[in-house]
């Protein structure tokens, strides 16, 4: 089992712990520039087309009409984004936040998959229940964890971490004990005791409906007060989801474990989650063992517009 820790962007999301800004000088470049926020502008190099005054997150009220240097957002209302760094024509910014070797230019000429590339990838997805009996690499599931490192946080906090579970003996347990809190759980009235009962069964005959085999487990927790912890975990699982299929695995969501997990701590404590933490979502990943030829249409949209 692997724990994989994230930086958290910063402390407005209620991280337990402050976060703690690299504390670096400007670039050669850009000493004498005036500080502005978190960031410095180099004037040698700012045309005051005021692009990164637009871009911030933490910018509120008219665009300043100064043509001098833009005034970014207050060190307190600085999200660590990175927009303005990232937008300036002319490389003129530098950020306390991103030292250097951090910011790179884009690869390519900037040029992002087709829209019917994109679709391709989301039209043939599927959600895969039977695994090859082959172990997913450990520098294949750190590139499945890349791609789920860059989604989108409430205000940048990046506060989801994860714990990744290879052990075939711990994948068992989990599986084990999962089936044992929901048959457990599932009382009278509840509408899905007769499923539960079920995944006893083929449990107790060497099947493992929890986790279908998977080799692998990737599970997402962040600390339980951070900024809409669960959507930032749900969206970085869903990044890792389409990586994972773009490197030709299978993902499950693990639905029984985050389920459980929720509602008893022994699974949490099975997975090493931190304390003040809580577990928002589960992959189960591996190769596929069949391959899907077709895709299938999905419902109609269904929208309102006004």
């Amino acid at each position: 089992m692997a724990l994989v820790r994230g930086a958290q962007g910063n402390n407005r999301g209620g991280a337990a712990e402050d976060h703690q800004f690299l504390d670096i000088l400007p670039p050669a470049d850009c000493q004498g520039g005036e500080a502005v926020s978190k960031a410095v502008i180099n004037p040698s190099l700012c045309t005051s087309c005021n692009i990164c005054a637009e871009v911030c997150p933490g910018t509120f009220g008219e665009p300043s009409s100064d043509p001098g240097i833009p005034k970014l957002a207050p060190d307190f209302m600085c999200l660590d984004c990175g927009h303005c760094v990232a937008v300036c024509p002319t490389g003129a910014i530098a950020h306390r936040a991103f030292p250097a070797g951090t910011i790179r230019p884009v690869e390519d000429g900037g040029r992002v998959p087709t829209y019917e590339e994109v679709m391709s990838l989301l039209r043939t997805r599927r959600s895969v229940r039977v695994f090859r009996d082959r172990a997913v690499e450990k520098d294949v599931i750190l590139k499945v964890l890349e791609g789920a490192r860059f989604a989108p946080s409430a205000t940048n906090t990046q506060s989801t971490e994860y714990v990744v579970v290879t052990d075939r003996g711990l994948l068992r347990q989990v599986a084990e004990l999962t089936s044992a809190i929901l048959s457990g759980s599932g009382g009278a009235g509840d509408p899905y005791a007769f499923v539960y009962g079920l995944i006893a069964e083929d449990m107790e005959k060497g099947r493992d409906p929890i986790l279908r085999g998977a080799p692998a487990l990737i599970v997402a927790h962040a600390f339980s007060r951070a900024n809409y912890a669960g959507v930032n975990a749900s969206v970085a699982l869903q990044n890792a989801v389409l990586a994972a299929s773009s490197l030709g695995l299978g993902t499950l969501w693990a639905g029984y474990v985050m389920s459980v997990c929720r509602r008893d701590e022994r699974v949490p404590a099975l997975l090493s989650i931190p304390d003040g933490h809580q577990v928002y979502g589960a992959l189960a990943l591996g190769y596929p063992k069949y391959e899907y030829r077709h895709w299938v249409e999905r419902r109609p949209l269904r929208v309102t517009w006004l």
